[in-house]
């Protein structure tokens, strides 16, 4: 099947061959020692590199640079950064959220179905209390579906993408 084509429960192969995987955050903070006028040229290098790895800008000021790397080739995209100066701190963290994830979706497909149990048991209200009552729930379900849904947006671009900071100390000029 073509990628990104939907299966029977709706989600596309490559949503679930993801999801089978181990979803992992990866954050990294990495200093760098470089020339005092080679500060700006090196965070356009920063983001050169980044894009190299099919990353992107994601912030920067006067000495500081985030960049966004895809997951799968965040080990490349550090590598690749750390060679633009000289390394004075390097940090990675890594939180696996498989099972949080795994978590949400089973939740969201549990309140789809008492959603569904709701909306029957509406269309057999008898009093207007009975309909009052089971549209409030309703309401309660949705909203509860929604910020579950957008845990799972955030945990899937958060996992697809990982965050590299990068701070420049320009080198102490040496004094005559």
């Amino acid at each position: 099947a073509p990628a990104g084509a939907k299966t029977s429960n709706g989600s596309s192969k490559d949503e679930q061959r993801s999801v089978s995987q181990a979803l992992i955050m990866y954050t990294g903070d990495v200093a760098l020692t470089v020339d005092a006028d080679a500060v700006a040229r090196t965070i356009d290098s920063v983001v050169d590199a980044a894009e190299s790895v099919g990353g992107h800008l994601a912030g920067r000021t006067n000495d500081t640079v985030k960049v966004k790397v895809p997951s799968q080739r965040f080990r490349e995209g550090i590598q690749k950064i750390e060679k633009l100066g000289a390394v004075t701190s390097s940090n990675v963290t890594a939180e696996d959220v498989t099972a949080e994830f795994k978590d949400a979706e089973v939740r969201l497909e549990n309140l789809k179905a008492t959603r569904k149990r709701l909306e029957e048991f509406l269309a057999r209200a008898g009093t207007m209390a009975d309909m009052l009552t089971v549209e409030r729930e309703l309401e309660r379900v949705a909203k509860e579906m929604d910020v579950l849904s957008g845990r799972l947006r955030f945990l899937k671009e958060h996992t697809a993408f990982s965050l590299l900071t990068v701070r420049l100390t320009a080198k102490a000029k040496p004094t005559p």
